[in-house]
């Protein structure tokens, strides 16, 4: 019997979508990998990403009246993660958000592919894996339980999600936590829980917020294999962290792009009308 069989994910209840997240199509989650060998050998390569292209062009950011970051430009191709670094309150978080269409930027454009997804604003949430510095499960439910709800809620119907579960858990090392509820871990195993749920959907872009913080080193290290099979496999990363990860791709610090002024955005005069 599965660990987490029984009437347990109902508990969810109604107010799954209210407490989660409504909309599927932002999924605060990610992508497949498969499991490696025991011999440590590369595991089987899944079907490569199309070709996808993220870009970010004079964006400018603003949190309540401050503007906190201004023209700012990247282009991230398949295969490469995206670095993020800066003090607290550089706008790391809110460059996610901007990403995942969370937010809107003050200013700017992203595109996916070329296109600007001012225009097409849907463009990219089937593309999106966002896993916030918020893990996003519940305490009283079991670890198998909190994967098993996000397997059912993030399914498509096109992939096996019993393989893509039993993969989420043989990866973040979660075998012997299966049954235990999520209140009795320590941070480090609900981190590992809530980046399990990185390989229940297929998504090729992952927006990770701090996602080594409370790990030990051997997760830390799982983690940037898990990295490296998605980037391996084409698929796009942005990360924010503070820490120095070893993975192909862009560095930028937000820090270099704050303003060089105390005043609110809108007397900036950045933003001027005219």
């Amino acid at each position: 019997m599965d660990p987490g069989s029984g009437a347990g994910v109902t508990k969810f209840g109604g107010g799954a979508d209210k407490s989660l997240g409504a909309d599927r199509s932002i999924a605060y989650a990610g992508f497949m990998t498969m499991p490696k060998p025991a011999n440590g050998a590369a595991p089987h390569a899944t079907q490569p990403f199309p070709h996808a292209v993220l870009a970010g062009h004079d964006l400018a950011c603003r949190r309540g009246d401050q503007l906190v970051f201004h023209g700012l430009n990247f282009t991230l191709e398949p295969g490469e993660a995206l670095c993020l670094y800066g003090p607290n309150g550089s706008g790391k978080t809110s460059l996610l958000r901007l990403l995942a269409g969370l937010s809107p930027p003050f200013s700017g454009e992203i595109r996916w592919n070329g296109e600007a997804l001012s225009r097409t604003p849907a463009l990219l949430r089937e593309q999106v894996m966002f896993a916030g510095f918020s893990l996003a499960l519940k305490e009283a439910l079991s670890v198998y339980e909190n994967l098993q709800f996000w397997s059912r809620f993030l399914g498509d119907g096109g992939h096996d999600q019993k393989a893509l579960m039993e993969a989420a858990i043989n990866r973040l090392g979660l075998e012997d936590l299966l049954a235990i509820p999520l209140h009795a871990l320590s941070s480090g195993q609900r981190k590992r829980v809530s980046l399990a749920r990185l390989l229940l959907a297929p998504r090729p872009l992952w927006l990770l917020d701090e996602p080594t913080t409370a790990l030990d080193r051997d997760h830390q290290a799982r983690l940037i294999d898990l990295l490296g099979d998605h980037l391996a496999q084409g698929g796009l990363a942005v990360l924010a962290t503070h820490q120095s990860l070893d993975l192909p791709g862009p560095r930028l610090d937000l820090d270099g792009y704050a303003p060089a002024f105390d005043a609110p955005a809108f007397q900036s005069p950045l933003f001027e009308d005219g």
